[in-house]
């Protein structure tokens, strides 16, 4: 019996690779929550009108996250996706997102953890990584099985 694979929705990706990637305490969890969520290959990535790599966008995006923090958590406010393809519109299209991110740091001022809250919006445009292997196809095939025949001597 095979199981049927369900693929996430483009904005349940979005913001779960997005919270990931801002809610990282560390920086290993950072780098791999970055890399699930920004492919090797991007080239086109531009933040408040200025063209980045995607070293740059990650370095950026890590200054802005606050790795070695205390925790972070993000609320979406807003998410709206808009398929590319749609006969499988699980697989490619666009992704706007307005969110709060909310970053606890591990310093102390009066007491009491230092905070920042940011709110931000995001449009991402999801392709799929044709560089990536694919994962197996499952055939689904019946096998019958007949018992051994019984017949009667006389």
């Amino acid at each position: 019996m095979s199981t049927a694979i369900v693929l996430p929705t483009l904005s349940v990706w979005a913001e779960g690779h997005l919270s990931a990637v801002l809610q990282a305490t560390t920086e290993a969890e950072f780098d791999s929550a970055f890399d699930g969520f920004v492919s090797k290959h991007a080239n086109n990535i531009t933040v408040n009108g200025q063209h980045l790599s995607r070293d740059q966008y990650k370095q950026q995006l890590m200054g802005e996250s606050a790795v070695n923090k205390k925790s972070g958590s993000v609320k979406f406010n807003g998410v709206v996706e808009v398929s590319t393809d749609l006969e499988q519109p699980v697989k490619a299209g666009a992704v706007g997102a307005f969110y709060t991110a909310t970053i606890e740091l591990n310093e102390i001022v009066f007491g009491a953890p230092a905070q920042t809250e940011s709110n931000s919006s995001i449009n991402i445009v999801i392709e799929q990584d044709r560089t990536l292997p694919q994962p197996p196809v499952f055939v689904n095939q019946a096998i019958q099985i007949t018992p051994p025949h019984s017949g009667s001597t006389a």
